[in-house]
């Protein structure tokens, strides 16, 4: 029995036993109902945080306590409206939390050139399942069945349903993506659905080749470690699926692997975090967020590197301190860092 049905059976018990008693025979009976009545289902609306502001449930639980059969009576009379609104209130509020727990998972959508598929098939195998340990049924992914497009099965109704259903839309953009029109349907739907979405450049694609797009400043390189590292992080911010910081051993191997495997290109540009820091493992995620945030107190790395550690990072951002790759500011007790260029 659920603690509202506890409430609403012994609430009947009270009401039973005041209506089937006569007045002159009333006795401590019905005033013990009354007050085991009332103690649960204040105990229940209370854990209701939600509903502490609530003029009903003020007048609930602000209602004397104290009296013979008559007076509680009279009491119960004057808050049973409350009563029957509090209850309609949780039951809402009940729904909502079912509701919740039994939403569709969180989706991945992969939006990509077919002719691309190679490099993608190995973004897919080795940095989300393997790497982030993303389950295959929340990734979808039309140029591969194991993703969940059997052959024979409607594409254009696949692509639909799971765009609607997806938290993230990765876009994996390449010279191909341009040219398909289905590319530009699928990132039309996520403008539109308005999606979370992040744009990928895949290798041999540079900004000045697409021009179309907007943003693509902030896109993510897919041949550069850190830029994956910092892909990852944010697919588990937005999906929520998975602990990083579990996943970070895996996460690191199994993109050392994926970008392994990738041709040779152009050296890129180098950024700020090449230039002043030796990535590798964990440090590609702290560097990364380091670049991001520009001015930072450690919490604020924290909470933008998900590493609960913090004595690692204090200790790590007072070795760069003083190495000469960052800057402390501030006072004691609200102490920043920046970037020394």
């Amino acid at each position: 029995m659920t603690e509202r049905e506890q409430v609403e059976k012994l609430h009947q018990q009270y009401l039973s036993l005041r209506e089937n008693t006569p007045e002159i025979k009333r006795n401590g009976e019905e005033c013990k109902a009354y007050h085991k009545w009332y103690d649960n289902a204040y105990v229940y609306f209370k854990s209701f945080e939600k509903l502490h502001s609530d003029p009903d449930f003020q007048t609930f639980v602000n209602a004397e306590k104290d009296g013979n059969c008559f007076v509680l009576a009279h009491i119960y009379d004057s808050i049973s409206p409350s009563y029957k609104v509090l209850l309609a209130k949780t039951a809402r509020m009940n729904e909502l939390v079912n509701d919740t727990s039994e939403s569709k998972p969180n989706k991945v959508f992969i939006s990509h050139a077919s002719v691309d598929k190679s490099i993608i098939d190995a973004f897919v195998d080795n940095v989300l399942v393997l790497g982030l340990g993303l389950k295959k049924e929340d990734i979808a992914y039309t140029s591969n069945e194991v993703y969940g497009v059997a052959p024979g099965d409607d594409i254009s109704r696949y692509i639909k349903d799971n765009i609607a259903d997806a938290t993230v839309v990765l876009l994996m953009i390449s010279s191909a993506y341009k040219q398909s029109e289905v590319c530009l349907n699928e990132m039309g739907a996520a403008w539109a659905l308005n999606k979370s979405f992040i744009s990928v450049l895949l290798p041999e694609t540079g900004y000045d080749k697409l021009g179309w797009l907007t943003n693509l400043q902030k896109a993510v390189k897919i041949n550069q470690k850190d830029h994956v590292m910092s892909l990852c992080q944010k697919i588990v911010k937005l999906t929520k699926s998975v602990d990083i910081n579990e996943r970070l051993t895996d996460i690191v191997s199994y993109t050392d692997k994926f970008i392994g495997s990738l041709p040779n290109n152009t050296e890129t540009p180098q950024t700020i975090e090449t230039k002043h820091f030796e990535v590798g493992n964990i440090d590609d995620v702290v560097n990364r967020a380091i670049n991001e945030l520009g001015e930072f107190t450690i919490k604020e790395l924290q909470d933008a590197t998900m590493i609960k550690n913090y004595r690692f990072l204090v200790e790590k951002i007072n070795a760069m301190v003083a190495h000469g790759d960052l800057i402390a500011f501030g006072s004691a007790t609200h102490k920043k860092y920046k970037i020394k260029v």
